[in-house]
């Protein structure tokens, strides 16, 4: 019986031996795969931290993007703003500077009244300053780009179309040719505007304006035509 009880520990004890390397394995390979876990844990947090910024970033972008449009579009509106006073307030001081001017060849006898159309010569000459700092400060930098100017002229002549309603028309023949050039997009709208501007006042909103874009051997030439009265001729000098 001694001897049989002695077998029976040293099976009790490999049994317990091969279960201990049995549970150590178990553990090696719950820590490996644990550890391969927190790799994958971590490599995917560096990954979603890398994502978050490039998002935070573009976000940061398209909150700029945005500013700058608002700013751009404010802009516009101050030189469109800008550009109305200033055809607006130059067309009047034009007549009074000319009519001033001929005030001052009749009385240039008497000194006390030259001295007052002096006073008015140069206020008039003071308004035209202003006008011209307003048009400067709301003017945006040059920025020099391939324009189409069949593009920019339909597009200025349909939102002109849209702000001045009623008998006024503007007739556009442009050859098919397209006419690409180099210039400043927004000063062309703006000269474009000014000038039919000029027309629709000329015609007190009635009539007909024409516009023609061709090509003349290496030059495009964009003409615009009103029916107006013209200039009056004690204008002209």
């Amino acid at each position: 019986r001694e001897m049989d009880y002695r077998f029976r520990l040293r099976d009790v004890y490999a049994e317990n031996e091969q279960q201990a390397v049995s549970l150590l394995d178990s553990i090696r390979a719950i820590e490996n795969l644990n550890q391969g876990l927190q790799q994958k844990v971590e490599q995917r947090t560096a990954e979603l931290s890398e994502a978050n910024t490039r998002l935070e970033q573009a976000l940061k972008d398209l909150r700029d993007s945005q500013e700058k449009i608002i700013m751009s579009e404010r802009q516009a509106a101050v030189g469109v703003l800008a550009a109305g006073m200033a055809h607006e307030m130059n067309n009047p001081m034009n007549a009074i500077r000319l009519s001033l001017q001929a005030l001052r060849e009749d009385i240039a006898a008497n000194h006390e009244l030259a001295e007052v159309v002096e006073t008015a010569t140069r206020a008039t000459s003071r308004c035209s300053r202003i006008v011209s700092d307003l048009l400067s400060f709301s003017r945006e930098p040059q920025q020099i780009t391939p324009v189409a100017l069949r593009d920019i002229l339909a597009e200025t002549v349909a939102e002109f179309r849209k702000e001045h309603a009623g008998p006024f028309f503007i007739a556009t023949r442009v050859e098919a040719t397209p006419f690409t050039l180099q210039l400043d997009r927004a000063q062309l709208k703006q000269a474009l505007t000014n000038i039919l501007s000029n027309a629709f006042d000329a015609m007190e909103g009635k009539g007909e304006v024409e516009v023609s874009l061709r090509r003349d051997e290496r030059e495009a030439v964009l003409s615009i035509a009103d029916r107006g009265p013209g200039i009056d001729p004690s204008l002209i000098r």
